[in-house]
């Protein structure tokens, strides 16, 4: 038996990768950032959970055009993002908050 596992978090490094008609939630990180490690793990977890929102990522030390994009001036931000539109910016990793902006957003449809 083969055993495949399905990524539910994109990392992208480009604008055009980010989807207009769908509520997207992007993670800015760096390698180097030790909240952004720590935070990594419960991302995935919450990608897994939340099938109706996309999950990506963005390594700002590889893509600073999205980061200049976006205003991004701490690690880590994630970026929520309602059929194209900034929906909120959240700047360190408040899983709280996170998951709140989630819900919230889901209900946007």
């Amino acid at each position: 038996m083969i055993l495949i596992e399905y990524i539910m978090v994109k990392v992208i490094t480009d604008l055009t990768d980010i989807p207009q008609d769908v509520n997207v939630l992007i993670d800015f990180f760096a390698d180097w950032c030790g909240p952004c490690k720590r935070v990594a793990p419960v991302f995935a977890e919450l990608s897994e959970k939340y099938t109706d929102i996309v999950f990506l990522k963005v390594n700002v030390d590889d893509s600073e055009e999205i980061a200049q994009a976006f205003k991004i001036t701490s690690l880590p931000t994630f970026l929520f993002l309602n059929k194209g539109n900034i929906y909120k910016k959240i700047e360190g990793a408040d899983i709280n908050s996170i998951i709140s902006t989630i819900e919230n957003l889901i209900l946007l449809k």
